[in-house]
């Protein structure tokens, strides 16, 4: 899934301003049709892609979902777990901590890490760093179908 990795990447850095400005089918290509958004008052946007039916088959059980997540400086998701959807993070740009567990690490873009089910991570964009944007792929889907979502609070 490194051709998907590098497909989102690229789009965003050609269309960097234009995805910031909320025009995220920017991210689409041979992989996605469509997207849904779920922004919050505290500075954090969720972007699910959804993959053309036909590529499906064919993407690796780990990478099942694609959500990008915008968070503007200075802001953190806050403390949380899943307890279904594991996820591989890329962070695309930004600065920051990571936590995972009890673990806290810095990034930037070009960072990779993963969030396993049922562990409590967070991210915090530095106040001074330019947004962060993150690629989260997951074995399952953090919104499910039913519209509940596989996010517990941990504060």
């Amino acid at each position: 899934m490194q051709a998907l990795v590098d497909t989102i990447r690229r789009a965003f850095h050609v269309h960097q301003s234009e995805i910031l400005a909320g025009d995220y089918a920017k991210f689409f290509a041979e992989y996605f049709d469509s997207f849904s958004v779920h922004e919050e008052a505290r500075g954090k946007t969720v972007v699910t892609l959804n993959y053309v039916p036909s590529v499906l088959p064919n993407v690796p059980a780990y990478a099942r979902h694609v959500d990008i997540f915008i968070l503007k400086s200075g802001q953190a998701l806050g403390p949380h777990y899943h307890e279904h959807a594991s996820a591989q993070i890329h962070f695309l740009s930004g600065r920051g901590r990571a936590r995972i567990a009890d673990r806290w690490m810095d990034y930037t873009s070009d960072t990779q890490t993963a969030f396993p089910a049922g562990v409590v991570h967070d991210v915090a964009a530095d106040a001074d760093a330019p947004t962060t944007v993150f690629i989260s792929l997951q074995d399952n889907p953090i919104l499910k179908a039913d519209g509940t979502l596989d996010y517990f609070d941990a504060a």
